[in-house]
Protein backbone atom coordinates (compact mmCIF):
# COMPACT_ATOMS: atom_id res chain seq x y z
CA UNK A 1 0.00 0.00 0.00
CA UNK A 2 2.84 2.45 0.94
CA UNK A 3 4.45 1.69 -2.54
CA UNK A 4 1.13 2.46 -4.65
CA UNK A 5 0.91 6.15 -2.51
CA UNK A 6 4.40 6.58 -3.62
CA UNK A 7 3.22 6.40 -6.94
CA UNK A 8 0.94 9.77 -7.44
CA UNK A 9 3.18 11.13 -4.58
CA UNK A 10 6.00 11.21 -7.33
CA UNK A 11 3.65 12.28 -10.16
CA UNK A 12 2.85 15.27 -8.33
CA UNK A 13 6.49 16.06 -7.68
CA UNK A 14 6.75 16.22 -11.64
CA UNK A 15 4.58 19.15 -11.62
CA UNK A 16 5.86 22.45 -12.04
CA UNK A 17 3.78 24.36 -9.78
CA UNK A 18 3.97 25.86 -6.69
CA UNK A 19 2.21 23.47 -4.00
CA UNK A 20 -0.60 25.42 -2.10
CA UNK A 21 -2.20 24.85 1.50
CA UNK A 22 -5.44 24.52 3.12
CA UNK A 23 -7.24 23.10 6.06
CA UNK A 24 -7.92 23.62 9.39
CA UNK A 25 -7.77 22.60 13.01
CA UNK A 26 -10.50 21.48 14.76
CA UNK A 27 -11.49 20.45 18.26
CA UNK A 28 -14.71 18.29 18.83
CA UNK A 29 -16.08 17.81 22.63
CA UNK A 30 -19.40 15.50 23.20
CA UNK A 31 -20.82 14.65 26.30
CA UNK A 32 -23.32 11.67 26.74
CA UNK A 33 -26.57 12.80 27.92
CA UNK A 34 -27.68 9.46 30.17
CA UNK A 35 -24.25 9.30 32.20
CA UNK A 36 -23.13 11.18 34.97
CA UNK A 37 -19.65 10.68 33.56
CA UNK A 38 -20.69 12.17 30.43
CA UNK A 39 -17.22 13.31 29.02
CA UNK A 40 -17.80 11.13 25.71
CA UNK A 41 -15.50 12.48 23.07
CA UNK A 42 -12.04 14.77 23.13
CA UNK A 43 -10.78 14.62 19.89
CA UNK A 44 -8.48 16.81 18.00
CA UNK A 45 -7.89 16.93 15.00
CA UNK A 46 -5.05 18.67 12.18
CA UNK A 47 -6.14 18.51 8.43
CA UNK A 48 -3.35 19.53 5.77
CA UNK A 49 -4.34 19.85 2.13
CA UNK A 50 -1.98 20.69 -0.92
CA UNK A 51 -2.86 20.65 -4.70
CA UNK A 52 -0.60 20.99 -7.29
CA UNK A 53 -1.75 22.51 -11.05
CA UNK A 54 -0.36 22.32 -14.32
CA UNK A 55 -1.03 22.12 -17.67
CA UNK A 56 -1.39 18.63 -18.41
CA UNK A 57 -2.02 17.39 -14.84
CA UNK A 58 -2.70 17.98 -11.23
CA UNK A 59 -1.95 16.42 -7.90
CA UNK A 60 -4.14 16.54 -4.58
CA UNK A 61 -3.13 15.32 -0.85
CA UNK A 62 -5.55 15.41 2.08
CA UNK A 63 -4.27 14.08 5.52
CA UNK A 64 -5.75 13.93 8.70
CA UNK A 65 -3.32 14.11 12.35
CA UNK A 66 -5.84 13.08 14.85
CA UNK A 67 -5.53 12.63 18.72
CA UNK A 68 -8.58 10.93 20.89
CA UNK A 69 -7.68 11.14 24.44
CA UNK A 70 -11.46 9.75 25.85
CA UNK A 71 -10.32 6.34 24.33
CA UNK A 72 -8.32 3.64 27.14
CA UNK A 73 -5.27 3.59 25.41
CA UNK A 74 -5.48 7.41 23.56
CA UNK A 75 -5.36 7.30 20.26
CA UNK A 76 -3.00 9.19 18.00
CA UNK A 77 -3.78 8.46 14.28
CA UNK A 78 -2.19 9.97 10.64
CA UNK A 79 -4.91 9.62 8.14
CA UNK A 80 -4.40 9.90 4.52
CA UNK A 81 -7.73 10.77 3.20
CA UNK A 82 -6.93 11.14 -0.34
CA UNK A 83 -3.39 11.32 -2.16
CA UNK A 84 -4.48 11.29 -6.28
CA UNK A 85 -2.78 12.41 -9.41
CA UNK A 86 -4.59 13.33 -12.74
CA UNK A 87 -3.94 13.35 -16.39
CA UNK A 88 -5.72 15.60 -18.28
CA UNK A 89 -5.71 14.41 -22.62
CA UNK A 90 -7.91 15.28 -25.36
CA UNK A 91 -10.99 13.11 -24.79
CA UNK A 92 -10.49 11.93 -21.36
CA UNK A 93 -9.49 12.26 -17.86
CA UNK A 94 -7.35 9.33 -15.74
CA UNK A 95 -7.20 9.56 -11.72
CA UNK A 96 -4.37 7.07 -10.03
CA UNK A 97 -4.36 6.97 -6.50
CA UNK A 98 -6.54 7.23 -3.00
CA UNK A 99 -9.47 9.28 -4.09
CA UNK A 100 -12.96 9.26 -3.11
CA UNK A 101 -15.64 8.58 -5.99
CA UNK A 102 -19.22 9.61 -4.66
CA UNK A 103 -22.27 7.82 -6.69
CA UNK A 104 -25.07 8.68 -5.12
CA UNK A 105 -28.15 11.01 -4.61
CA UNK A 106 -29.33 10.08 -1.32
CA UNK A 107 -28.78 12.49 2.26
CA UNK A 108 -27.69 10.83 5.36
CA UNK A 109 -28.00 6.89 3.83
CA UNK A 110 -25.73 5.30 1.62
CA UNK A 111 -28.18 3.25 -1.46
CA UNK A 112 -25.74 3.39 -4.75
CA UNK A 113 -22.78 5.05 -3.43
CA UNK A 114 -20.77 2.09 -2.01
CA UNK A 115 -17.44 2.61 -4.07
CA UNK A 116 -15.61 3.23 -0.74
CA UNK A 117 -15.61 1.99 2.55
CA UNK A 118 -16.84 3.62 5.66
CA UNK A 119 -15.68 4.84 9.19
CA UNK A 120 -17.93 3.58 11.59
CA UNK A 121 -15.80 3.91 14.39
CA UNK A 122 -18.36 7.10 15.48
CA UNK A 123 -21.32 5.40 14.02
CA UNK A 124 -23.49 8.22 11.91
CA UNK A 125 -21.68 11.27 14.15
CA UNK A 126 -18.96 12.43 11.86
CA UNK A 127 -19.42 14.23 8.89
CA UNK A 128 -20.36 12.30 6.21
CA UNK A 129 -17.06 13.55 4.04
CA UNK A 130 -15.19 11.85 6.84
CA UNK A 131 -17.80 8.70 7.15
CA UNK A 132 -16.65 7.76 2.97
CA UNK A 133 -13.00 6.82 3.23
CA UNK A 134 -10.70 7.33 0.37
CA UNK A 135 -9.23 3.95 -1.47
CA UNK A 136 -6.29 3.17 -3.84
CA UNK A 137 -7.81 2.90 -7.12
CA UNK A 138 -7.60 3.75 -11.05
CA UNK A 139 -10.10 5.66 -12.34
CA UNK A 140 -10.64 7.21 -15.99
CA UNK A 141 -13.42 9.39 -16.97
CA UNK A 142 -14.21 9.67 -20.68
CA UNK A 143 -16.48 12.70 -22.44
CA UNK A 144 -18.83 12.06 -25.92
CA UNK A 145 -21.67 14.14 -27.26
CA UNK A 146 -22.94 15.49 -24.15
CA UNK A 147 -21.95 11.91 -22.00
CA UNK A 148 -19.46 10.90 -19.54
CA UNK A 149 -18.38 7.26 -18.95
CA UNK A 150 -16.46 6.38 -16.00
CA UNK A 151 -14.27 3.65 -15.36
CA UNK A 152 -12.52 1.83 -11.95
CA UNK A 153 -10.44 -0.30 -11.24
CA UNK A 154 -9.71 -1.38 -7.45
CA UNK A 155 -7.14 -3.70 -6.85
CA UNK A 156 -7.46 -3.91 -3.37
CA UNK A 157 -10.33 -4.60 -1.39
CA UNK A 158 -10.54 -2.53 2.16
CA UNK A 159 -13.70 -3.13 4.63
CA UNK A 160 -15.01 -0.81 6.83
CA UNK A 161 -13.21 0.66 9.93
CA UNK A 162 -15.71 -0.63 12.77
CA UNK A 163 -15.69 0.63 16.73
CA UNK A 164 -12.91 -1.40 19.02
CA UNK A 165 -14.78 -3.70 21.91
CA UNK A 166 -15.60 -1.61 24.65
CA UNK A 167 -16.40 1.76 22.60
CA UNK A 168 -19.98 3.39 22.99
CA UNK A 169 -19.76 2.41 19.15
CA UNK A 170 -19.29 -1.17 19.16
CA UNK A 171 -21.58 -2.71 17.15
CA UNK A 172 -24.27 -5.39 18.79
CA UNK A 173 -23.24 -9.19 18.10
CA UNK A 174 -25.11 -11.81 19.73
CA UNK A 175 -23.16 -13.66 21.78
CA UNK A 176 -25.25 -17.11 22.54
CA UNK A 177 -28.66 -18.49 21.81
CA UNK A 178 -31.12 -21.38 22.64
CA UNK A 179 -31.27 -24.31 20.51
CA UNK A 180 -34.32 -26.63 20.96
CA UNK A 181 -33.20 -30.14 19.64
CA UNK A 182 -35.38 -33.10 19.44
CA UNK A 183 -34.33 -36.22 21.47
CA UNK A 184 -32.88 -39.65 21.28
CA UNK A 185 -36.18 -41.84 20.82
CA UNK A 186 -35.11 -43.74 24.44
CA UNK A 187 -35.58 -40.28 26.10
CA UNK A 188 -39.19 -39.61 26.96
CA UNK A 189 -38.98 -35.95 26.96
CA UNK A 190 -40.43 -33.38 24.54
CA UNK A 191 -37.16 -31.45 23.73
CA UNK A 192 -33.74 -30.73 24.64
CA UNK A 193 -32.99 -26.82 24.90
CA UNK A 194 -28.95 -26.53 24.32
CA UNK A 195 -27.59 -23.58 25.04
CA UNK A 196 -24.74 -21.89 22.13
CA UNK A 197 -21.94 -19.79 22.98
CA UNK A 198 -20.68 -17.56 19.93
CA UNK A 199 -17.04 -16.71 19.62
CA UNK A 200 -15.89 -14.60 17.46
CA UNK A 201 -12.74 -14.75 15.28
CA UNK A 202 -10.72 -12.56 13.01
CA UNK A 203 -11.24 -13.43 9.67
CA UNK A 204 -8.38 -13.05 6.68
CA UNK A 205 -9.23 -10.10 3.83
CA UNK A 206 -9.94 -11.18 -0.20
CA UNK A 207 -5.96 -11.15 -1.35
CA UNK A 208 -5.21 -8.50 -3.40
CA UNK A 209 -4.60 -9.85 -6.88
CA UNK A 210 -6.28 -9.30 -9.92
CA UNK A 211 -8.85 -11.77 -9.86
CA UNK A 212 -9.91 -10.33 -6.48
CA UNK A 213 -9.44 -6.42 -8.29
CA UNK A 214 -13.58 -4.64 -7.86
CA UNK A 215 -14.87 -3.28 -11.12
CA UNK A 216 -16.93 -0.12 -11.72
CA UNK A 217 -18.72 1.62 -14.61
CA UNK A 218 -21.22 4.64 -15.09
CA UNK A 219 -22.83 6.29 -17.68
CA UNK A 220 -24.17 9.64 -17.00
CA UNK A 221 -25.25 12.27 -19.16
CA UNK A 222 -29.00 14.81 -18.99
CA UNK A 223 -32.10 13.53 -21.40
CA UNK A 224 -35.11 16.26 -21.31
CA UNK A 225 -33.86 17.91 -18.58
CA UNK A 226 -32.81 14.97 -16.37
CA UNK A 227 -29.73 14.47 -14.63
CA UNK A 228 -29.32 9.92 -15.24
CA UNK A 229 -26.64 7.75 -14.31
CA UNK A 230 -26.33 4.20 -15.11
CA UNK A 231 -24.28 2.44 -12.41
CA UNK A 232 -22.75 -1.06 -12.12
CA UNK A 233 -20.12 -2.23 -9.85
CA UNK A 234 -18.63 -5.92 -9.31
CA UNK A 235 -17.32 -5.67 -5.59
CA UNK A 236 -17.39 -7.30 -2.29
CA UNK A 237 -19.91 -6.76 0.24
CA UNK A 238 -17.90 -4.23 2.71
CA UNK A 239 -20.36 -5.65 5.54
CA UNK A 240 -19.15 -9.20 6.10
CA UNK A 241 -21.23 -12.34 6.94
CA UNK A 242 -20.07 -14.33 9.73
CA UNK A 243 -19.04 -17.68 8.73
CA UNK A 244 -19.15 -20.99 11.19
CA UNK A 245 -15.27 -22.46 11.46
CA UNK A 246 -15.61 -24.79 14.20
CA UNK A 247 -18.23 -26.14 16.48
CA UNK A 248 -17.59 -28.03 19.97
CA UNK A 249 -20.26 -29.78 22.03
CA UNK A 250 -20.19 -30.75 25.35
CA UNK A 251 -21.81 -34.41 25.46
CA UNK A 252 -23.24 -35.74 29.45
CA UNK A 253 -23.28 -39.32 29.07
CA UNK A 254 -23.76 -40.60 32.49
CA UNK A 255 -27.52 -41.58 32.06
CA UNK A 256 -26.04 -44.49 29.52
CA UNK A 257 -27.57 -41.76 26.70
CA UNK A 258 -25.29 -39.39 25.38
CA UNK A 259 -27.51 -36.12 25.65
CA UNK A 260 -25.91 -32.67 24.70
CA UNK A 261 -25.55 -30.14 27.35
CA UNK A 262 -24.07 -26.93 25.83
CA UNK A 263 -22.10 -26.00 22.47
CA UNK A 264 -19.55 -23.66 21.66
CA UNK A 265 -20.04 -22.33 17.98
CA UNK A 266 -16.62 -20.36 16.17
CA UNK A 267 -17.58 -17.44 13.51
CA UNK A 268 -15.11 -15.39 11.15
CA UNK A 269 -16.10 -12.65 9.17
CA UNK A 270 -16.19 -13.32 5.29
CA UNK A 271 -16.18 -11.05 2.48
CA UNK A 272 -18.76 -12.89 -0.61
CA UNK A 273 -18.67 -10.83 -3.97
CA UNK A 274 -21.48 -9.80 -5.57
CA UNK A 275 -23.06 -7.68 -8.61
CA UNK A 276 -25.29 -4.17 -8.00
CA UNK A 277 -26.77 -2.36 -10.42
CA UNK A 278 -27.70 1.10 -10.20
CA UNK A 279 -29.59 4.10 -11.12
CA UNK A 280 -29.44 7.92 -10.40
CA UNK A 281 -31.97 10.60 -11.49
CA UNK A 282 -32.20 14.17 -10.37
CA UNK A 283 -34.67 17.01 -12.18
CA UNK A 284 -35.51 20.41 -11.11
CA UNK A 285 -39.23 21.01 -11.00
CA UNK A 286 -39.50 24.97 -10.39
CA UNK A 287 -38.14 25.39 -6.52
CA UNK A 288 -38.07 21.98 -6.21
CA UNK A 289 -35.50 19.33 -6.79
CA UNK A 290 -36.46 15.29 -7.40
CA UNK A 291 -34.17 13.00 -6.87
CA UNK A 292 -34.00 9.05 -6.77
CA UNK A 293 -31.92 5.96 -6.80
CA UNK A 294 -32.02 2.34 -6.80
CA UNK A 295 -29.74 -0.42 -6.64
CA UNK A 296 -30.24 -3.94 -7.66
CA UNK A 297 -27.49 -6.79 -6.01
CA UNK A 298 -27.32 -10.29 -7.96
CA UNK A 299 -26.39 -12.45 -5.23
CA UNK A 300 -26.26 -10.87 -1.64
CA UNK A 301 -25.25 -12.59 1.23
CA UNK A 302 -27.43 -12.20 4.43
CA UNK A 303 -26.54 -14.12 7.85
CA UNK A 304 -29.24 -16.32 9.25
CA UNK A 305 -29.78 -18.27 12.38
CA UNK A 306 -27.32 -21.07 13.09
CA UNK A 307 -28.63 -24.20 13.18
CA UNK A 308 -28.06 -27.49 14.86
CA UNK A 309 -30.04 -31.29 14.50
CA UNK A 310 -29.07 -34.41 16.69
CA UNK A 311 -27.72 -35.60 13.19
CA UNK A 312 -25.03 -32.69 13.19
CA UNK A 313 -23.87 -33.56 16.63
CA UNK A 314 -23.65 -36.82 16.38
CA UNK A 315 -21.15 -35.67 12.75
CA UNK A 316 -19.15 -34.04 15.34
CA UNK A 317 -19.04 -37.10 17.62
CA UNK A 318 -17.40 -38.95 14.76
CA UNK A 319 -15.32 -35.79 14.42
CA UNK A 320 -16.86 -34.75 11.20
CA UNK A 321 -17.53 -31.20 10.85
CA UNK A 322 -21.18 -30.49 9.94
CA UNK A 323 -21.80 -28.22 7.28
CA UNK A 324 -23.87 -25.65 9.20
CA UNK A 325 -26.54 -23.33 6.78
CA UNK A 326 -25.95 -20.05 8.27
CA UNK A 327 -25.21 -17.80 5.38
CA UNK A 328 -27.44 -17.42 2.58
CA UNK A 329 -28.01 -15.33 -0.78
CA UNK A 330 -30.65 -13.78 -2.03
CA UNK A 331 -31.01 -10.80 -4.58
CA UNK A 332 -31.56 -7.81 -2.60
CA UNK A 333 -33.33 -4.17 -3.66
CA UNK A 334 -32.64 -0.69 -2.14
CA UNK A 335 -34.27 2.13 -3.58
CA UNK A 336 -34.72 6.14 -2.88
CA UNK A 337 -36.96 9.14 -4.32
CA UNK A 338 -36.72 12.32 -2.78
CA UNK A 339 -37.53 15.57 -2.81
CA UNK A 340 -35.68 18.99 -1.98
CA UNK A 341 -37.91 21.95 -1.50
CA UNK A 342 -36.34 25.39 -1.62
CA UNK A 343 -38.51 27.84 0.85
CA UNK A 344 -37.70 32.28 2.10
CA UNK A 345 -35.04 33.45 3.42
CA UNK A 346 -32.67 30.76 2.39
CA UNK A 347 -34.14 27.61 3.97
CA UNK A 348 -35.02 24.44 2.54
CA UNK A 349 -36.92 21.00 3.04
CA UNK A 350 -35.16 17.87 1.58
CA UNK A 351 -37.72 14.82 2.33
CA UNK A 352 -36.96 10.85 1.05
CA UNK A 353 -38.05 7.80 1.00
CA UNK A 354 -35.99 4.59 1.28
CA UNK A 355 -37.38 0.95 0.64
CA UNK A 356 -34.98 -2.42 0.75
CA UNK A 357 -36.36 -5.87 0.27
CA UNK A 358 -34.87 -9.23 0.32
CA UNK A 359 -36.15 -11.03 -3.00
CA UNK A 360 -35.90 -14.50 -1.65
CA UNK A 361 -36.11 -14.07 1.99
CA UNK A 362 -35.48 -16.58 4.40
CA UNK A 363 -37.09 -16.04 7.64
CA UNK A 364 -33.81 -17.00 9.85
CA UNK A 365 -32.37 -14.38 8.40
CA UNK A 366 -30.73 -12.13 11.39
CA UNK A 367 -31.76 -8.53 11.84
CA UNK A 368 -33.29 -8.14 9.07
CA UNK A 369 -37.01 -8.19 7.73
CA UNK A 370 -38.15 -9.31 4.41
CA UNK A 371 -38.79 -5.44 3.47
CA UNK A 372 -37.54 -2.09 5.29
CA UNK A 373 -38.61 1.19 5.22
CA UNK A 374 -37.39 4.51 6.27
CA UNK A 375 -37.69 8.33 5.98
CA UNK A 376 -35.76 11.08 6.30
CA UNK A 377 -36.57 14.65 7.03
CA UNK A 378 -34.23 17.74 6.84
CA UNK A 379 -34.39 21.51 7.05
CA UNK A 380 -31.88 23.75 7.10
CA UNK A 381 -31.40 27.35 6.27
CA UNK A 382 -29.23 30.24 6.67
CA UNK A 383 -29.57 33.98 8.92
CA UNK A 384 -27.50 36.79 10.09
CA UNK A 385 -26.22 37.43 6.68
CA UNK A 386 -25.67 33.83 6.06
CA UNK A 387 -22.82 33.99 9.26
CA UNK A 388 -24.96 31.77 11.05
CA UNK A 389 -27.12 28.47 9.97
CA UNK A 390 -29.37 25.46 11.51
CA UNK A 391 -30.10 21.99 10.31
CA UNK A 392 -32.71 19.75 11.72
CA UNK A 393 -31.91 15.58 10.49
CA UNK A 394 -33.83 12.87 11.10
CA UNK A 395 -34.13 9.25 9.86
CA UNK A 396 -36.71 6.91 10.88
CA UNK A 397 -36.30 3.31 10.26
CA UNK A 398 -40.42 2.31 10.28
CA UNK A 399 -39.98 -1.33 11.25
CA UNK A 400 -37.89 -0.98 14.09
CA UNK A 401 -39.25 2.13 14.77
CA UNK A 402 -35.98 3.32 15.40
CA UNK A 403 -34.26 6.45 14.49
CA UNK A 404 -31.73 9.43 15.24
CA UNK A 405 -32.39 13.37 15.14
CA UNK A 406 -29.95 15.57 15.15
CA UNK A 407 -30.00 19.48 15.43
CA UNK A 408 -27.17 21.79 14.82
CA UNK A 409 -26.38 25.73 15.02
CA UNK A 410 -23.46 26.90 13.37
CA UNK A 411 -22.00 30.51 13.94
CA UNK A 412 -19.11 32.15 12.21
CA UNK A 413 -17.62 34.22 14.69
CA UNK A 414 -14.74 35.28 11.95
CA UNK A 415 -13.74 34.36 8.30
CA UNK A 416 -11.38 31.80 10.15
CA UNK A 417 -13.03 30.53 13.07
CA UNK A 418 -16.81 28.42 12.88
CA UNK A 419 -17.97 27.03 15.96
CA UNK A 420 -20.75 24.16 15.89
CA UNK A 421 -23.07 23.41 18.41
CA UNK A 422 -25.65 20.45 18.30
CA UNK A 423 -27.58 17.82 19.99
CA UNK A 424 -27.89 14.21 18.42
CA UNK A 425 -30.89 12.31 20.16
CA UNK A 426 -31.20 8.07 19.31
CA UNK A 427 -33.95 5.65 19.86
CA UNK A 428 -34.67 2.17 19.08
CA UNK A 429 -35.03 -1.51 19.45
CA UNK A 430 -31.66 -2.86 21.02
CA UNK A 431 -30.73 -4.96 17.95
CA UNK A 432 -31.72 -2.05 15.21
CA UNK A 433 -29.21 -0.62 13.13
CA UNK A 434 -29.82 2.85 15.14
CA UNK A 435 -31.38 1.90 18.41
CA UNK A 436 -28.47 -0.65 19.52
CA UNK A 437 -27.26 3.22 20.44
CA UNK A 438 -30.07 4.52 22.16
CA UNK A 439 -28.28 5.45 25.46
CA UNK A 440 -25.54 7.53 23.41
CA UNK A 441 -27.87 10.90 23.20
CA UNK A 442 -25.11 13.42 23.64
CA UNK A 443 -24.54 16.89 23.20
CA UNK A 444 -21.71 18.35 21.58
CA UNK A 445 -18.85 21.59 20.28
CA UNK A 446 -17.15 21.63 17.34
CA UNK A 447 -14.49 24.79 17.45
CA UNK A 448 -13.27 24.88 13.65
CA UNK A 449 -10.19 27.18 12.70
CA UNK A 450 -9.12 27.35 8.95
CA UNK A 451 -6.39 28.20 7.37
Amino acid sequence: MKKALLIPLLLMITISAAPRFNGFLQNWSAYNLNDDQNVFLLRNRLRLNTTLSGDWARGYGSVDFSDERQLTPALQEVNIRELYFDLYFEKFDLRVGKQQVIWGKADGVFINDIVNPLDLRYFLMQDFDDIRMGTNMLRAKGYVSGWGLEALFIPRFEPWKMAAPGSPWEFYRPDSMIVSLEPPPQMSIPEILLPVTFNWQSGNLPSPNLTNGEIGLKLSGFILGTDVSLLYLDAFQDNPVSQVTNIAVRIDSSSGTPVPQRAAMYLAPEYRRNNMYGFNFARPLGGTVVRGEIGYFNGYHFNRQPELTQEMIGQLQTGVLPEIANVVESDFLQAMVGADISGPFGSSLSVQYIHKQIMEYDPGIINNDEIETMITLMLSGTFWNEEGSARWLTLYDQNSESGLSRATFAYKLADAVLVETGVDILWGEAESFIGQFAGNDNAYLKIIYSF
